[in-house]
């Protein structure tokens, strides 16, 4: 029971966390409703644990235990897949920088260099 209640807690100011980080804009709208969704299925999922069992015999898995962690493993490959797509969309951004300051330096060292024959 107190494992239950933990958990719960967490979850609670998990959502507390986002509901926060949506009125900040720290958070997009779209993140915001998966995380809920998240956070609210560990709610429901702790405090009615044979709901896990119901819906993964549903989907042909034995145990509402393993479902839990095949979906927990599916969203984590979800965000490891996002996080992938946008360091490299920054690593793009940041060569493509490097690229314009090198090519204004060198314009700049061309000028002081015309200037000063």
């Amino acid at each position: 029971m107190i494992f239950k209640i933990f958990i719960i807690t967490f979850a609670v100011l998990f959502i507390v966390r986002l509901l926060l980080g949506l009125s900040q804009k720290k958070i997009d709208a779209t993140n915001f409703l998966i995380w809920i969704l998240v956070w609210g299925s560990v709610i429901v999922f702790t405090i009615h644990p044979t709901l896990a069992d119901q819906v993964a015999q549903s989907i042909g898995v034995a145990r509402g235990t393993d479902a839990v962690f095949f979906v927990a493993f599916m969203i984590m490959f979800y965000f490891i897949f996002r996080l992938y797509s946008k360091i490299t969309a920054v690593e793009s951004d940041v060569t493509e920088t490097v690229k314009y300051i090198a090519l204004i330096n060198r314009k700049l060292d061309r000028g002081v260099k015309r200037k000063k024959k």
